[in-house]
């Protein structure tokens, strides 16, 4: 029995791509660098770590409890007949604080916020969620174990985390 072999000539229906044939050189420091990268940008992803936010009232720590001697030194106007003092600030998230004052000290400080300086978003991720009292326009947010709150302004009636805050306030000492 004799065995044949037959060849087969199939019709290519693409012709191949020749690519250009590059060193061996190119190949490695290429493969080096594409494995330098990948390692770079695992370590940068791995040891992303997530900060926590800044708090806009730390620099306003030592108010609940100051005397209105203090207030005056720190630049607050504070009004002769009138239980308020008040400081207005240029830049920054607060465009003024205001703070009631009770027997010779702070007794409740509020904090208006500059134009989209700050969003719900921002203080519930500080403070955790808050409890929300909503109207028509509006609401209320509280932070009872801070003692913090806010107010927002809604044109469209709904609330949402990306609300800015108007004004925050919360009680001294």
């Amino acid at each position: 029995m004799e065995l044949t072999t037959k060849t087969h000539n199939w019709p290519r229906s693409t012709p191949h791509l020749q690519y250009p044939k590059l060193p061996i050189k190119f190949w490695l420091v290429f493969s080096i660098f594409i494995t330098n990268l990948g390692l770079i940008v695992g370590v940068a992803i791995l040891t992303k770590h997530d900060e926590a936010p800044m708090n806009p009232l730390s620099a306003y720590t030592d108010l609940p409890g100051a005397s209105v001697s203090e207030l005056i030194a720190q630049g607050f106007l504070c009004e002769i007949h009138a239980p308020t003092c008040t400081l207005r600030l240029d830049s920054g998230v607060f465009s003024s604080i205001e703070v009631l004052i009770s027997n010779n000290r702070v007794s409740s400080i509020g904090f208006t916020v500059r134009s989209g300086a700050l969003n719900v978003g921002d203080l519930a991720l500080l403070w955790g969620r808050p409890q929300i009292l909503w109207y028509r326009r509006g609401g209320s947010l509280e932070w009872p174990e801070t003692g913090i709150s806010a107010t927002v302004l809604s044109k469209n009636h709904l609330f949402d985390y990306f609300l800015p805050i108007h004004c925050i306030s919360f009680r001294g000492e």
